[in-house]
């Protein structure tokens, strides 16, 4: 069917088996061939994800899993064409609050915009730790405003982020009361 021995280990959330095929030189970016009928170009993350084994995700970001890899076909039926790892999450979660574990440990480690990892980041700069910046201007600290650079905090800022962070900072200012 296309699939790794790495992508069934995500998939069942077997952290041990993980740990062995990764130390054993498994492809942590695997990406299953467009011909596959229900996971179209995933990736041992995006398996990971789609059945919330959030420890398995951390893992995998952990040892530089591109969080920018997108899937190939719609799948599942509910995702489009260029769907990140992150964009799985977000629709797990919200079609299902008991499934966001998985959002929760990326919308920390990703870019909210590309899905850049914070791992990725460190990799493309050999040398010097980068990591995801939070937005500034956003008032809750459990934001899930992070980013990789100014571009995809101003993309993502006109399309999603914006509403968001101006609710928050509304609703954190104290209610004026008439006496």
């Amino acid at each position: 069917m296309g699939f790794t021995p790495l992508c069934i280990a995500c998939e069942r959330g077997d952290a041990d088996v993980v740990i062995a095929l990764l130390e054993g030189g498994a492809n942590v970016d695997f990406v299953t061939p467009a011909s596959d009928m229900d996971y179209p170009g995933f990736t041992p993350l995006m398996f990971a994800v789609h059945r919330n084994r959030a420890g398995v995700v951390q893992m995998l970001i952990e040892r530089g899993a591109d969080g920018t890899k997108t899937t190939t076909d719609e799948a599942l039926g509910v995702l489009d064409v260029g769907s990140t790892a992150l964009d799985i999450a977000r629709v797990a979660a919200a079609n299902n609050p008991g499934r966001a574990e998985s959002f929760a440990v990326l919308r920390r480690r990703c870019c909210g915009r590309c899905g850049m990892t914070s791992a990725g980041l460190s990799a493309t700069t050999p040398g010097r730790e980068r990591h995801l910046k939070r937005c500034a201007r956003c008032p809750a600290r459990g934001s899930s405003a992070w980013y990789c650079g100014p571009e995809c905090q101003r993309a993502e800022g006109v399309v999603r982020h914006r509403g968001e962070c101006d609710e928050a900072r509304r609703a954190r200012q104290p209610a004026i009361t008439e006496v």
